[in-house]
């Protein structure tokens, strides 16, 4: 009997904490998808690609992990140990000193229950004296299990 009134306290615990947890991640789209796009560009100023990956879409994720597997296994034929993502976190450090991106004020576009656009201003910096630009994009986010992912970025026409 102990042992019953100890799993059915377990169990109710455990729901509690679930719909706890469950309440205090209520965002609204928009919320989410701020914080995704910031996510992108903060693991992308730091050099990381996996924290990169993580903010895209599956089918985008897919499609750059089999291409870079691929590369990646041609280049280890070549004798070499490094990989695309060591490279990518090398040359974000070797161009920038600070943040590469910085991302303006963004104005957010519900198009669909599972698309978006958000509009945006992002600032380029690097070590050149050339090496400092703005440009308009638009940033085509996708909703998947209940969560926004980058598709595309694209210049703004």
């Amino acid at each position: 009997m102990k042992f019953k009134n100890t799993i059915i306290l377990t169990i109710a615990a455990i729901m509690i904490a679930i719909n706890i947890a469950g309440c205090s991640e209520n965002k609204t789209d928009e919320e989410m998808i701020k914080s995704r796009v910031e996510s992108f560009f903060e693991e992308y100023n730091a050099g990381d690609m996996e924290g990169v990956l993580e903010c895209m879409d599956s089918k985008t994720k897919n499609t750059y992990e089999s291409a870079t597997n691929m590369i990646d296994a041609l280049i280890g034929k070549t004798g070499y140990s490094i990989n695309l993502s060591d490279m990518f976190g090398f040359s974000v450090g070797v161009i920038s000193e600070g943040n590469l991106f910085e991302v303006g004020d963004m104005n957010i576009t519900l198009t669909s229950d599972e698309t978006a656009d958000v509009s945006t201003v992002l600032s380029y910096s690097d070590k050149t004296d050339k090496g400092n630009s703005e440009e308009k994009v638009i940033i085509s986010m996708k909703k998947e299990k209940s969560d926004w992912f980058i598709e595309d970025i694209e210049s703004e026409k």
